[in-house]
């Protein structure tokens, strides 16, 4: 798990890789800007063992999250691309998907 103070976030065990990722992504991902944000997942998985020539296509993502109040959402995309275009709709924070 990670503690920003604010929230915290669990991600799966290490030994799944998913996990491993995941955490590493989270950290690495904190100075990244949207746009940068597709490289930073590519060099988070060349550090972790990737080759680092993999296909650039990710596809898609999931996730799902619990307030305090145990309020929950569960919510899976497809962008054609890791994190979509990586341009953001300005003054929305709204990453816009790529072309298929």
């Amino acid at each position: 798990s990670a503690d920003s103070g604010t929230s915290r976030v669990w991600f799966p065990a290490d030994s799944l890789g998913a996990g491993a990722f995941g955490a590493a992504l989270w950290s690495n991902a904190g100075t990244a800007s949207p746009g940068d944000l597709a490289e930073t997942a590519r060099r988070t998985a060349v550090q972790l063992g990737a080759k680092g020539d993999m296909d650039r296509d990710f596809g898609s993502t999931a996730f799902a999250t619990i307030d305090g109040k145990g309020g929950a959402v569960a919510c899976a995309v497809t962008m054609n691309g890791a994190f979509g275009s990586g341009h953001v709709a300005e003054g929305a924070g709204v990453v816009l998907a790529a072309s298929p």
